[in-house]
């Protein structure tokens, strides 16, 4: 083992580069160049010791690097280092996110953020914990921050997702679940004559809460024009 220097950071860590014991060196990859070892017979899981070793990755970098070696296709395979290298891509994305918001506020620029399956995010501690600060704090920086889920019931199930929902100035929400219509009819105050433009609710149509304003809305957008055709997110009906 090379008694080189730590390198800190999240984006690119000191890494055991191996294609035989003769060429064995320590180098520095970036963990883009990555690629998990395709015969890999473990999974790794994103549970509370991965939380706990994204944040020391994060704070104190990678303290024993990885095993890789050429992949036939460019790259590295990973021969040992799975969950470490997991750990900096979680570290390392939210780290970018967050940095792209401050460099953007310091040249007078808003930062728009879309976050699809947000419901993923309250799967682990670690990004849970991230998204919950960056929905308070994100705003300060000019940064405007949307969760998109069909998942409703999983947020539901984390008492962060429920605060930050129940915290959210603007929401909209479509069809819902019995179960789902249920929960949110309290959390958010939907009166019964408002939440049933969530029941069986066609597309185009759901409610609103502007501040602690529930709005019903119909919005029906008519299927049979090219803008439609380009917008449908439906794969039948999609020309892309």
């Amino acid at each position: 083992m090379s008694n080189s220097k730590q390198h800190r950071g999240v984006n690119s860590y000191r890494y055991r580069y191996w294609e035989h014991p003769k060429n064995e060196r320590v180098q520095k990859l970036p963990v883009s160049q990555l690629k998990p070892f395709e015969e890999q017979p473990f999974k790794v899981l994103l549970d509370k010791s991965m939380d706990e070793l994204a944040e020391s990755i994060k704070e104190s970098g990678v303290l024993s690097p990885i095993i890789a070696r050429p992949h036939k296709d460019g790259g590295y395979e990973i021969l040992s280092g799975h969950r470490r290298v997991k750990a900096c891509e979680m570290a390392g994305m939210l780290d970018n996110i967050m940095n792209r918001v401050i460099a953007n506020r310091h040249q007078g620029r808003y930062t728009h953020i879309y976050i699809d399956e947000a419901h993923l995010f309250f799967a682990n501690q670690f990004s849970s914990e991230f998204l919950a600060r960056a929905w308070k704090r994100f705003r300060k920086y000019g940064g405007l921050i949307t969760g998109i889920t069909q998942n409703v019931t999983e947020c539901l199930a984390s008492p962060t997702a429920k605060l930050m929902l129940s915290n959210s100035e603007f929401v909209i929400m479509l069809n819902q679940s019995p179960p789902d219509r249920n929960e949110l009819a309290p959390l958010m105050n939907i009166s019964p004559t408002q939440i049933s433009y969530i029941d069986n609710a066609p597309s185009g149509q759901g409610i609103m809460r502007v501040g602690p304003n529930i709005i019903p809305f119909v919005n029906l957008f008519p299927s049979n024009t090219q803008l439609y055709k380009l917008m449908t997110t439906k794969p039948s009906e999609s020309q892309i």
